[in-house]
């Protein structure tokens, strides 16, 4: 079985994108904020949670919003949501078989 470890760098539109980890605080509901995309710095940053399939679905949503920015695509959220959860499942049934 492979490990999936988060990389520390993606490339969207031929832009390399940063991928760090740190904390984010929380939103103005006060949920803990767990991944945001930097247009201005090209950089995704993922709040550390012990939960892989949450850092997971984090990364992938976030990677998803920086092609919806980098494209001008103007994706909805809520499909941004969902494909960030959908992606998260392909990528780990790829890795870890279904």
């Amino acid at each position: 079985m492979q490990s999936r470890v988060i990389p520390n760098k993606i490339i969207v539109g031929g832009h390399d994108v940063d991928v760090r980890t740190g904390e984010l605080g929380k939103d103005a509901s006060g949920y803990t904020i767990l991944g945001e995309w930097r247009h201005k710095t090209n950089t995704i940053t993922l709040s550390p949670v012990d939960n892989e399939d949450v850092l997971w679905e984090s990364f992938w949503h976030e990677a998803v919003e920086a092609i919806n920015a980098t494209y001008r695509l103007d994706i909805p959220h809520e499909t941004i949501v969902i494909l960030g959860t959908t992606l998260s499942r392909v990528h780990k049934d790829v890795t870890h078989g279904c």
